[in-house]
């Protein structure tokens, strides 16, 4: 059986070869008795017996010619030649399975590893691909350190700055989170050379949205905002885009701005009325006159802007007029129809009163006129500045000449324009 001893630099495995000699032989070498074949890497690891007697190396033998027992005296026939070979190999580094330990040189594993613990690694490079099946955290520790994504072609696909607090995709950053995408493309042919391209591959159907939002928290209140583009029929083509608002009492962010697809632009919350009166018979003259006054009717308000009461100290009261819900540029404008004005009035005026001013639109003399007017209208447009909370309406006046003046058709409108 095998011998496992010790050698100078690991374990040995004995090899026995035994040979019959021919007269006058002085080697051996090959197929011995058992038609094992004799090999050995080192002389120093053999050993040689002839007739039982430990022949000395170097004098009674040597080993020169490879797997060779050479220079032996001429043997007489049958003399018994026996080779002891010892196979050195070395035994691994090996760590305990049960305390431990360290390697200290490089390991290369072929196969697959598997850590039920905690991996400590002070650096890592794979070189083919990772597969990461539970989470993972980087840079637990808060050290000032980057992380990196290489592509192909881009050093800082992804660049986390660990020392400045910032995200980079395409770029090492320079702002809290920057996207580049270096293109000479001027032309807007498609999203190709796009910095940024959010995407639904849902199946099309009619209001499929792609959204950005914004939130703002603080404690129990929240504020959010939203662009949104919107297929707005089973065809691609057919997107507008909408621009949300905070939300409303619904709690849904309400839309402010739309682009539709053939680039019109909508503002469904833009401040915008209009508003009618209904006929007045014998208005009274030397004396201001609200043609609006507790009558009429709202054909359109959006924003709910116009008011019937005096709650922001209008002294009139129950006026029609419109409150400012923010402050702006605002264009409003007034048509007036007076019937049976008389030749003797001196003269009419109308304006469009503001919290700041009164914009006078038109003010016409009659005494020119050798009759009694039939029809005469009064109509103008201003332009008018107001701070959120300012008011506008409209007012006339009639001076001196016989009663009997009918107000018939009159309107008031308005748009918030910058």
């Amino acid at each position: 059986m095998p011998y496992i001893g010790r050698s100078t630099d690991g374990f040995g495995v004995r090899n026995r070869f035994l040979y019959l000699a021919s007269a006058d032989d002085t080697s051996v070498s090959g197929a011995d008795a058992n038609g094992a074949t004799l090999t050995f890497s080192d002389g120093a690891y053999v050993d040689v017996y002839l007739n039982g007697v430990l022949l000395k190396a170097g004098t009674d033998y040597n080993t020169n010619t490879a797997n060779t027992i050479a220079g032996l005296s001429a043997m007489a026939a049958n003399d018994e030649v026996t080779v002891i070979v010892y196979d050195v190999f070395t035994v691994g580094d090996m760590v305990s399975a049960t305390s431990g330990g360290t390697f200290v040189g490089n390991v290369n594993f072929s196969g697959n590893i598997d850590v039920d613990g905690t991996a400590n690694l002070d650096a890592v490079d794979i070189d083919g691909a990772l597969t990461q099946d539970g989470g993972a955290v980087f840079n637990e520790a808060s050290a000032d350190v980057d992380f990196r994504v290489e592509s192909n072609g881009n050093a800082n696909m992804i660049n986390v700055d660990g020392g400045n607090d910032r995200v980079g995709i395409g770029i090492s950053p320079g702002f809290n989170v920057q996207i580049d995408k270096s293109s000479t493309n001027t032309t807007l042919t498609d999203l190709t050379d796009a910095q940024l391209v959010l995407s639904n591959t849902g199946s099309a159907t009619t209001n499929q949205h792609v959204k950005l939002g914004f939130r703002f928290q603080d404690g129990s209140l929240n504020g959010q905002a939203m662009i949104a583009a919107v297929r707005e029929a089973n065809d691609a083509r057919s997107t507008s885009l909408r621009f949300y608002s905070a939300p409303s009492s619904d709690g849904d962010p309400d839309e402010a701005i739309r682009i539709d697809s053939n680039g019109h632009v909508t503002m469904p919350k833009q401040p915008a009325f209009h508003v009618t009166g209904s006929t007045q018979n014998n208005v009274t003259h030397n004396a201001d006159f609200y043609p609006l006054k507790g009558s009429g009717s709202v054909i359109y308000d959006v924003n709910s802007d116009v008011s019937l009461s005096d709650n922001v100290g209008f002294s009139p009261g129950n006026v029609h007029f419109f409150v400012a819900p923010v402050t702006g540029k605002y264009m409003f404008e007034c048509r007036l129809r007076f019937d049976n004005m008389t030749a003797d009035i001196s003269y009419i005026s109308t304006s469009i009163v503001t919290s700041n001013r009164a914009h006078g639109v038109n003010m016409h003399s009659t005494n020119y006129f050798d009759a009694t007017a039939s029809y005469h209208s009064h109509q103008g447009t201003v332009i008018a500045d107001l701070d959120a909370g300012d008011s506008a309406y409209i007012i006339f006046y009639i001076a001196g000449g016989t009663t009997g003046t009918d107000l018939d058709s009159h309107s008031f409108k308005g748009i918030l324009i910058a």
